[in-house]
């Protein structure tokens, strides 16, 4: 037995009662209980366990997933990390949505130090997404955690949606779904079911659709690998103690020549030559 017309809220999943180890699969009991929130197993044990139960999603069908972006005319919402902007940029965004309008939003702001002006972050921003070929409609930073930013982003969308749907894209780790949660309390209270969020890559499996008006929707898609972040080679404890929760510190460090910072079991400093110096690193306390 099936059901092949109802999503899991939680990953856009659709539900399966046949394999535990696919996308979606739930208890058939659970369906026959209609009840009004439904979870696939996997999200219901990160909800409530902060465990991810592995399942597979074929690389074809992700790419048949993302490939349906480009064949409309929507506004993209493209969410970067600040904290690991380069491996959360898209290299090729513009074959995953074509010639679709841009918003870049960074999240994270939370991470930085307050010192930093988010005027000087912008600038920054557009001078590098200028260097990865791309234009983009406007550049909105934001805490999806703290809610910071987000009245400016959802002004952005609206400025330029023209009743066209949203895509909101990303990288896994960069808080795509924190962020569409939090549009979702505020904008939308009425919209009770939330998306489900952890640390863990590959959250989100399918397209899911937040109503915005009658005829278009704010829409959450499966985030986008970049195989060289570290988030795809250390184990899910690592992942969960590398990641900042609040803002990074500064730890300066007095170096000699030919002395090796070693950052955890993840990265090293090597000071080849020079006179003693101060070295300034900024990562998760």
């Amino acid at each position: 037995m099936s059901n092949n017309a109802i999503k899991c809220i939680g990953c856009g999943a659709m539900f399966q009662t046949l394999d535990p180890n696919q996308p979606g699969y739930i208890d058939p009991k659970l369906l026959e209980e209609e009840r009004e929130v439904l979870l696939c197993k996997r999200c219901f044990r990160l909800k409530h366990y902060n465990e991810a139960p592995e399942v597979t999603l074929s690389s074809d069908a992700f790419r048949k997933t993302i490939g349906r972006i480009a064949e409309e005319d929507a506004l993209i919402v493209n969410i970067i990390d600040l904290f690991d902007f380069s491996g959360s940029m898209i290299s090729g965004l513009n074959r995953i949505v074509g010639n679709d309008d841009i918003i870049l939003v960074a999240n994270k702001r939370d991470l930085l130090p307050k010192a930093v002006k988010n005027e000087k972050i912008e600038r920054w921003l557009r001078q590098m997404v200028k260097e990865y070929g791309f234009n983009v409609l406007d550049v909105v930073i934001v805490s999806a955690e703290k809610g910071h930013g987000v009245d400016d982003l959802m002004a952005s969308i609206e400025t330029h949606r023209k009743g066209r749907n949203v895509y909101m894209v990303g990288c896994t780790n960069v808080g795509k779904s924190t962020l569409i949660n939090r549009i979702i309390r505020t904008f939308t209270p009425q919209q009770q079911n939330l998306i489900t969020v952890s640390q863990y890559p590959g959250t989100t499996l399918d397209f899911i659709e937040i109503p915005l008006t009658q005829d278009a929707a704010l829409i959450d898609t499966p985030g986008i690998v970049n195989e060289h972040q570290y988030a795809h080679y250390v184990s899910k404890d690592t992942l969960k103690r590398m990641l900042p929760k609040k803002e990074i510190k500064a730890k300066v460090y007095q170096l000699n020549p030919r002395q090796t910072l070693f950052i955890a079991g993840l990265a090293r400093f090597d000071f080849i030559k020079g006179k003693r110096s101060s070295f300034v690193c900024y990562f998760s306390n």
